[in-house]
């Protein structure tokens, strides 16, 4: 070999060695870089997974207050209209029974007023008549009177003259018994008819005694009739008023029942949330569990042969898919794994010149802080 030969050759194997010196110290920073991506990316995942957690803690106890105050508010609501039904039907009930009450006092009102005004009009009539013939009777006893006294008056003017002859006295006093016997009949035959009559009044004092008693139960009865019927007035402005507290109970019930529909939607949407929130959780600790295992595997890689070779795989480190002829073996460029076509679209800028290279996903979202991470897809 010349002299210009050997100096070509140790030229081009310095400049070898001075890439492959370039190379590795990238390699190197990439791995600086990839190590503080990955404690990046667990603190920000640590800091979401407390945000996630305190958030949870927070629909759970809000979704207890709603459950606690679903509950009070329907119990509250359920009390409210039983004692209102309750109430409601108690005075229906009375309204009920003074009803039919009022019903048999006016039935037997009528009935009975009829009756009684005609017993009255005949106990007038008779009444009338009564005292017409007490008066014609007392004018009689009068007349009767005045005339007695008229004529014990004239008698006891009169002189007596008595017969001097025996036989003319015992004639004169003959007719003398006489006129006192027809005097005496005639008497006891007046005092005869005054007592029939007196009877009769008697008896007819009686009768207006018991129609007045009548009337005056009658009269009673009008009153009983007119105090239910203000009774009823007033249970009927009850009702009417409990009909008021009723609509305004049913109107506020509604309220009630569409705050507690509220509160039920709401209830669900904080359980949609939690559930939403729990599923996101376990998302993040599965995909922690995930980047954990990745992680591990990087650090176990950066300890091991970095650069693998086309005759060493077989599959695609990524989608694990055989090759074949119309599939390509190619490889990242910073890992230094085989990967397929598809698993190997991402790319990033390397060297001075800012050249493009082609990477996985995963050293993407490693080198590039923008990108979505690599296990957002996965299922």
């Amino acid at each position: 070999m010349s002299e210009e030969e050997t100096v070509e050759a140790s030229s081009d194997s310095g400049g070898d060695t001075s890439k492959e010196n370039n190379r590795k110290n990238d390699e190197t920073l990439n791995k600086k870089d990839s190590i503080i991506t990955v404690n990046n990316t667990e603190a920000h995942e640590t800091s979401l997974t407390n945000n996630i957690e305190n958030t949870i803690t927070k629909y759970q106890s809000d979704l207890s207050s709603e459950r606690l105050y679903r509950i009070e508010l329907e119990t509250q609501m359920s009390e409210n209209v039983i004692a209102l039904e309750k109430k409601f039907k108690e005075s229906e009930e009375k309204y009920n029974k003074l009803v039919e009450r009022v019903n048999l006092m006016e039935k037997s009102y009528t009935k009975n007023i009829g009756t009684l005004r005609d017993e009255l009009a005949r106990s007038n009539s008779v009444s009338n008549r009564l005292e017409s013939d007490l008066l014609d009777l007392g004018n009689r006893y009068r007349n009767l009177l005045g005339i007695n006294k008229k004529n014990a008056a004239k008698m006891r003017e009169e002189e007596i003259v008595l017969p001097n002859d025996l036989n003319d006295l015992q004639f004169y006093t003959l007719q003398l018994r006489e006129q006192l016997i027809e005097v005496q009949s005639a008497r006891e035959h007046e005092v005869n008819n005054l007592k029939a009559e007196n009877t009769f009044l008697e008896d007819n004092i009686r009768d207006l005694t018991k129609d007045r008693e009548e009337y005056h139960s009658m009269f009673q009865i009008k009153e009983n009739y007119e105090k239910c019927q203000h009774h009823i007035a007033h249970q009927q402005q009850i009702i009417k008023t409990l009909e008021v507290a009723l609509t305004k109970e049913r109107e506020t019930t509604k309220i009630l029942e569409n705050k507690l529909m509220e509160a039920r939607q709401k209830c669900i949407n904080l359980q949609v949330e939690l559930d939403n929130s729990e599923t996101v959780q376990r998302d993040f600790v599965r995909l922690s569990q995930s980047l954990q295992i990745q992680l591990e595997k990087i650090r176990q890689a950066e300890q091991e042969v970095r650069w693998q070779f086309e005759d060493d795989v077989d599959n695609c480190n990524g989608c694990e898919v055989l090759f074949n002829k119309q599939r390509i073996k190619m490889n990242c460029l910073h890992c230094g794994k085989i990967f397929c076509g598809s698993c190997l679209s991402q790319s990033v800028s390397s060297g001075p010149k800012g050249r493009k290279v082609r990477i996985c996903q995963v050293c993407n979202t490693l080198l590039n802080r923008e990108s979505a991470p690599y296990f957002s897809n996965d299922s």
